[in-house]
């Protein structure tokens, strides 16, 4: 077994030194603002637990010997003073008052008990106590006590400390003697009272047990603060009294109500109660669309049943007003609560076309990514969305970044309706116009869902493009027009040889990086004439074609850049040689090993690095083949 020093030492190294102080503090709060006598008790432990210096360890000691005589523990209180006095004797001022303490408690040992009655009007003293160990203990004890306290608890309850007046009439409810308890509740509850532990427990249940204190509290309950009826509005909401129910309702219209108001009206409400509620939120001239959106919320969480046409045009409403709520951070925080709500009462096509259209159009851009790819998921409605995203793409009702968003996500739409595609296709091509990013992602629509012949369409499109959207689609072009090898494809060639001569050099460019590595005659006739261009760029594209196309028709090409007047092209040939492992260039590589220019030293040399790999291995599984092929005819 760990000894107790053992222990502490362990327990030292869990608690810095530096947050000794920290915990002092907070155990300190604990006993004295709070009352939280066991708590404090805790946190002082840990101080002694910890590497705090004895200063503190001898305060922690003599707070916990405070806690323990609170407690009415004087024993332990006893056993902590003593500690501080012997083992701490080295803090003077604090070993003074512990000893002070220690004859303290010597006299109260040798002193006269005090008279029963005594001892009633003490514990009726602590009924005014703040700290709650303490008042609970009065309560409990002096309930024990019973009937013989019951004139001193009475003259108790008219007390100016409300605390200590309450802590009366709750011992008093637990006697059964309810008569003029009303009075004294309905004094706190319209003051500026806290309610403590038990009071609100207590005067619901004499609301339960006596019916003209319930109708004397139907009347004066608009006198009772908002504070004290929240902390005690799902116990009231029990009591099933209509005009209760109706004064919630105001409260919620007229004041800022808790949250509990709210759970307490719910749990009470209907349908009509609910519809009348929300007409009164909703009201033209000013609405309450926050307080609207809480009460639906309650409403939900309690299960309430909505069915009627109203109710449910009214969720409508609530949900289409969300992004009203911005400033008051129910917007775009809403996801999930929000789409609970639309699932549990609307129709798919009710939530989609009101409240979601209605958000794709007032929603701000950067709730768009959530809106369009987010939502969606969460919710059982997946192909409705799609469908109503492909009619958004063609309807001029929603801006240009809603369309881009969509064009955008599309790509986790798997469509096996033709008709779905055509009509995409059809808006990703009208999309087309927009900027950079709608292009790309109108390009992927079109590559993901055209045929190859609706694909043929961007021919008239591309000279409107530019930068990474020429490409692309030159190059979705390209493959659509070479996708079937034929004579039926001359028509297509032509009109790309008229697109590549008429248009500007970057717009060639751009072809020429779409069309490149795609096999075909007229193409490898286009790109060895480019191997002479002036354009550096042009002859770059023509490399990228003949670095795919090395292994059919061999590295002749790719040799002859290597004699190109760039640096730049001079790499890229040198890289693609070695990539295709070109045995015949290695006489051609070999030179640029000396190159006074390091950047093609170090390609030269990485490209023959891989050439001379590539064949050694190949000549290792050659080897291995034949010796494998003569063990298996032994």
């Amino acid at each position: 077994m760990m000894h107790a020093a053992g222990m502490l030492a362990l327990l030292s190294i869990t608690v810095p030194v530096q947050e000794a102080d920290v915990l002092y503090r907070e155990a300190l709060f604990e006993e004295v603002d709070q009352g939280n006598l066991e708590k404090a008790l805790e946190l002082y432990g840990k101080v002694l637990s910890s590497g705090a210096a004895d200063a503190l360890k001898a305060k922690a000691t003599l707070r916990r010997g405070h806690c323990y005589e609170k407690l009415g523990k004087k024993e332990e209180a006893e056993q902590a003073y003593r500690e501080v006095a012997e083992k701490f004797a080295s803090e003077v001022e604090t070993a003074k008052q512990a000893r002070a303490r220690l004859a303290g408690l010597e006299m109260e040992k040798s002193a006269a008990p005090p008279s029963y009655q005594a001892q009633i009007e003490a514990l009726i003293l602590d009924l005014g106590s703040h700290q709650k160990e303490v008042r609970n203990n009065a309560i409990r004890r002096l309930t024990l006590i019973g009937e013989t306290c019951v004139p001193q608890l009475k003259e108790a309850i008219a007390h100016k400390d409300l605390t200590l007046s309450l802590g009366a009439a709750q011992v008093l409810m637990n006697l059964e003697h309810y008569e003029g308890l009303y009075e004294v509740f309905i004094r706190a509850f319209t003051q500026k009272y806290q309610v403590k532990g038990g009071d609100d427990s207590s005067f619901f249940k004499l609301l339960q047990n006596r019916e003209e204190d319930r109708k004397r509290f139907l009347s004066d309950v608009t006198r009772v603060s908002p504070a004290v009826l929240s902390s005690m509005a799902q116990l009231l909401a029990a009591l099933e009294e209509p005009a209760l129910q109706s004064h919630l309702e105001d409260r919620i219209v007229e004041e800022d109500a808790h949250g509990t108001i709210y759970s307490a009206w719910a749990s009470r409400a209907d349908e009509s109660q609910f519809v009348r509620l929300m007409d009164r939120l909703l009201k033209p001239d000013k609405p309450q669309h926050e307080k609207a959106y809480q009460a639906l919320q309650k409403v939900r969480q309690i299960k309430v049943e909505l069915a009627g046409a109203e109710a449910l045009d009214l969720v409508e409403r609530v949900l289409k007003n969300l992004p009203a709520m911005r400033n008051a951070g129910f917007f775009p925080n809403w996801l999930h609560a929000p789409l609970q709500l639309a699932i549990q009462y609307l129709s798919p096509a009710a939530f989609i076309q009101g409240p979601y259209a209605h958000w794709l159009k007032q929603g701000e851009a950067s709730d768009l990514p959530t809106l369009v790819y987010n939502v969606p998921l969460w919710t059982p409605w997946r192909m409705e969305f799609i469908d109503f995203f492909i009619d958004v793409l063609a309807s001029p009702e929603y801006s240009a970044e809603v369309k881009k968003f969509i064009l955008a996500g599309q790509q986790d739409w798997e469509l096996k309706d033709e008709s779905q595609k055509k009509k995409l296709v059809d808006a990703a091509y009208e999309a087309l116009a927009g900027d950079l990013e709608m292009q790309i992602a109108a390009l992927n629509a079109i590559q993901r869902n055209a045929t190859d012949s609706e694909k043929l369409r961007l021919a008239k499109h591309l000279p409107g493009l530019k930068d990474q959207a020429l490409r692309t689609a030159a190059a979705i072009y390209a493959r659509a027009v070479f996708a079937e090898a034929g004579p039926e494809r001359t028509p297509d060639l032509e009109e790309f040889k008229k697109l590549h001569v008429g248009g500007s050099a970057e717009f060639r460019n751009g072809l020429l990086a779409g069309f490149a590595g795609i096999a075909h005659p007229v193409l490898d006739e286009l790109f060895e004439r480019s191997m002479a261009s002036e354009d550096e760029a042009v002859r770059y594209h023509a490399i990228a074609h003949w670095w795919v196309r090395a292994k059919a028709v061999g590295p002749a090409f790719l040799i002859r850049a290597l004699g190109d007047p760039s640096d730049k092209n001079k790499s890229r040939a040198i890289y693609a040689l070695g990539q295709n492992a070109a045995f015949d260039a290695v006489p051609h590589l070999i030179p640029f090993l000396k190159s006074p220019k390091e950047k093609l030293r170090a390609a030269a040399e990485e490209a023959l690095k891989a050439i001379k790999k590539h064949y050694e291995e190949q000549e290792v599984w050659i080897r291995w083949y034949d010796e494998m092929k003569d063990k298996l005819k032994k």
